[in-house]
């Protein structure tokens, strides 16, 4: 069943998202308790939403993921009543269990921090960092090593980073070398990050010999202090730039924007429920050199 276009919008908004909402409502045809025409209207709504996001692509995977229906209620129903917002998000996840088998709904969103996000490093200050990195000493060079690898390899925060055990480390073999996969974070964003190729062997070197309970990063202490990170790169040695992790966790953000991540995917690998958390940092997208 074809869907037809919504009165009071222009042909050319519906031309864009036409195909979208033809294809939700023919594959959703019979299967929920609504007429399609309530849900033609629900999901155009939703369509026109993700056509206007520079973050999002137009496709039924990315439309009806939770992150997605939860954002759209966040910011694109502002004047409608409860009852309404309620009854139409109740429509637009029985779509998405009927388009894309889950019955997994998303978590109510948070306001957007009204800081600003931090700025991520140009390639100039990633040398310094590496120079940061062999500057170090013994210990502390495996320590900065691991700092620096689960800060820019998988955009961990700082309380991730100093929660984090050497047994929450996947160790495979790749061609004969020994590399660090991913890393299972438990925390309140539980979930499981690739490490970046790039950092997955010297990690995997950093961490060799470590105790498995024991912690990743200074696995020496008992806990995990609230300036740990900030204490560790004071006292180090070197010049010039030094990490930090909430631009470590930006350049790594600002990398999979540019490499052309699925935004849904991005949100789960980064550990937030709101596009706002993200979108943010298109600003910097293209401008590191």
């Amino acid at each position: 069943m074809s869907s037809t276009k919504p009165t009071q919008m222009t042909a050319e908004t519906w031309a864009s998202v036409q195909s979208l909402v033809s294809s939700a409502i023919d594959q959703c045809h019979a299967s929920t308790p609504y007429s399609d025409g309530e849900l033609i209207s629900i999901g155009t709504k939703l369509a026109t939403f993700v056509a206007s996001s520079p973050l999002l692509s137009l496709d039924v995977e990315t439309a009806f993921a939770a992150p997605t229906i939860e954002q759209f209620f966040h910011t694109g129903l502002p004047t409608w009543s409860p009852a309404s917002r309620g009854n139409a998000r109740s429509m637009l996840y029985r779509m998405s269990e009927t388009l894309l088998g889950t019955t997994t709904r998303g978590d109510r969103l948070f306001a957007l921090p009204a800081s600003s996000p931090s700025r991520p490093y140009d390639a100039a200050e990633l040398k310094q960092i590496d120079k940061w990195i062999r500057a170090q000493q013994g210990e502390r060079r495996r320590d900065a090593t691991v700092l620096v690898a689960l800060g820019l390899g998988a955009g961990l925060s700082t309380s991730e980073i100093t929660g984090l055990r050497v047994d929450d480390l996947t160790v495979v073999e790749l061609d004969g070398v020994v590399v660090i996969a991913s890393v299972e974070v438990s925390c309140a964003r539980s979930r499981v990050v690739t490490i970046e190729s790039r950092w997955g062997e010297q990690l995997a070197a950093a961490v060799s010999g470590r105790g498995g309970q024991g912690f990743a990063f200074e696995p020496k202490r008992e806990a995990a202090g609230k300036n740990l990170v900030s204490n560790f790169v004071a006292r180090s040695e070197g010049e010039g730039v030094r990490p930090n992790a909430q631009r470590m966790r930006a350049t790594w953000v600002v990398g999979h924007l540019e490499s052309g991540t699925p935004i849904v995917s991005l949100m789960e690998l980064a550990g937030v429920r709101s596009l706002d958390a993200l979108s943010r940092y298109v600003r910097f997208v293209g401008v590191a050199a």
